[in-house]
This record gives C-alpha cells, sequence and structure tokens, in this order.
C-alpha cells in the first residue's frame, strides 16, 4: 500500500524535471509555461503544455486524460497504473536544470524568467528581413503588422520579430527556432462584418492577405496566437454568422473547428478547401511559390 507522504511526494516531483530526465525539452516558453512537442501522441505543432507553478500539464491536442499532475503524466506516458507510476517518481531524480537554446545562447526557462521590452522599432534587422521573405512574406506586408522587438532575459539582451496582441504584448520569433511572447492575448481586427476569420497564427494571416491580395482584412479577423486562446475569442464569436477558419492542418486546428461546431456555430474550414495538402496557410504559401519558380 502507498502511503499519503509517498503520493504526496510523487506529486511534488518537477514534471519539468521528470521530462528532463527522459531527454524531453521544451520548444517554447510563454510566460510561466514550458511548450513541448506531445510524448503522448504524434503532432507536428506544439501544443503540450506544463505550468512550472502549478506543476501540472495540459495536452491541448490530446484526449481529456492528457491533463493533470506528474502522477497522471507518468500513467498516460508510460502506460502503467496508478501504483507504479508513484514508485518511478520516486525513484527519479527530477530536480535537474533545465535549460534551452534561445540564438543559440542557453537561458535558464523554469518559468521565473520574465521578457522585457526594451525597444520596439520598424523591421529593419537583415537577419529578421531574411527570415521574413524566407516565409514567403512581401515586406510591405511585414511592415504594416511585424515590428522589430529589441527584449531583455536575465540582463541579456535579444532581438526577435513582434506581432502585437490585444494586450499589447508581443508573440516574437527569430527565425532561429525561438518562440515566445511578452503577454499572452489574441489579436485582433474588427470591420462590423457578420462573418469572422479565424487564424492560429500571424504568418498565417499574413499568407492569406497576400493570396487575396489585400493590404488589409475586409472582414473581421481574429488570430488566436496559439489554438489554447479560444475561449478568449469566444466571446467575439457569439453574435457572427459564420466562421471562416484558417487554421492548421492538425490534431490542434481540428479540435478548434470541432469545438466550434460543438458550440453551434456555422463553420467554413478553409484548410481543407484552399490547403489540404500543406500544414498551414504559410507552408502552402511558401510551396507555391517554389513551383512557380521552378523551371
Amino acid at each position: 500500500m502507498l502511503s499519503s507522504q509517498q503520493i504526496s511526494e510523487a506529486k511534488n516531483k518537477s514534471i519539468v524535471g521528470y521530462l528532463k530526465s527522459q531527454n524531453i525539452e521544451p520548444v517554447n516558453m510563454i510566460g510561466s509555461e514550458l511548450v513541448y512537442i506531445s510524448p503522448l501522441r504524434t503532432e507536428s505543432t506544439p501544443s503540450f503544455y506544463v505550468n512550472s507553478k502549478k506543476n501540472s500539464f495540459n495536452d491541448f491536442g490530446g484526449s481529456q486524460e492528457m491533463r493533470g499532475d506528474s502522477i497522471r503524466l507518468v500513467q498516460q506516458l508510460k502506460g502503467c497504473s496508478f501504483k507504479n507510476a508513484v514508485n518511478i517518481l520516486l525513484e527519479t531524480d527530477c530536480s535537474s536544470a533545465l535549460s534551452f537554446s534561445f540564438s543559440g545562447t542557453n537561458l535558464n526557462s523554469c518559468g521565473s524568467n520574465r521578457i522585457k521590452v526594451k525597444t520596439v522599432q520598424k523591421l529593419q534587422n537583415k537577419a529578421l528581413l531574411r527570415y521574413v521573405t524566407k516565409r514567403g512574406i512581401l515586406l510591405n506586408n511585414a511592415f504594416n503588422y511585424l515590428s522589430e522587438v529589441h527584449y531583455e532575459v536575465e540582463s541579456k539582451n535579444y532581438f526577435a520579430i513582434g506581432f502585437q496582441n490585444d494586450s499589447d504584448g508581443f508573440e516574437l520569433r527569430n527565425g532561429l527556432g525561438f518562440k515566445g511572447k511578452t503577454d499572452n492575448d489574441i489579436t485582433t481586427f474588427l470591420n462590423n462584418t457578420s462573418s469572422i476569420n479565424l487564424f492560429e497564427g500571424c504568418f498565417d494571416f499574413l499568407s492569406a492577405l497576400q493570396y487575396y491580395k489585400k493590404e488589409k482584412p475586409s472582414a473581421t479577423t481574429i488570430i488566436l496566437n496559439t489554438t489554447n486562446n479560444l475561449k478568449l475569442a469566444l466571446p467575439m464569436l457569439r453574435n457572427c454568422k459564420t466562421i471562416n477558419c484558417y487554421l492548421d492542418n492538425d490534431q490542434a486546428g481540428e479540435n478548434v473547428v470541432k469545438k466550434l461546431l460543438s458550440y453551434g456555430f456555422k463553420i467554413k474550414d478553409w484548410s481543407k478547401l484552399i490547403y489540404p495538402n500543406s500544414k498551414d496557410f504559410n507552408d502552402f504559401l511558401i510551396n507555391s511559390q517554389n513551383k512557380e519558380g521552378q523551371v
């Protein structure tokens, strides 16, 4: 029989530390949450979140069972009983420090870091401009919606592309694998229309503008900035007649569509009409440009 003390000790074992012991590293940091490629299923877009302060996990692209504490994680990961999961945790050293790379520099990312914005300016860094064009986005469109954000983490200076959200925070990307944000929120462009366009990320939004040859959206548009932000968009969606979904062709994107349908919304899933064989709108845009460039 397991004692209450043993169960409590197992629950308090760091999820981040346990994943580290299994050679599972995060790919992103959002505030106090670390984002991973799900270790519980196959996915292309990271949607496995670990809240290091609460020591809890949530696989947003998975089933209802794929969330909870460290014991539940081990049960899901190892396919074992509650008792065996407790014993595994008690025998595992989960105290190893976690670090992963931002622009080639290792930073402690256990959730205590705060990204401090120093300056926001027009895009001008050559490396960032190359990154934008590599994503297939015309610079004129990029200048209208993206900024160059210089920020500080642990007294070290960095810079990245910034896409502003409704909380005046920035979604940060640098083209070297770093994805982060200063504050979490959706980004909205209001046009007082009965239909609403729904995107997951800024590059998909910019890809759509380019595809439709527009400088700005003609309908009210919401960029979730992560599918986990769907709940933040629901108040605005309630009064619309149709939601035009331009989401990723993965489990997370499909889960958003399923949730919206379950809420009674009328959906038009453009991901299945425009880019059914691509990961997302931006991937479709890049592939289309590559084909046009072939002789």
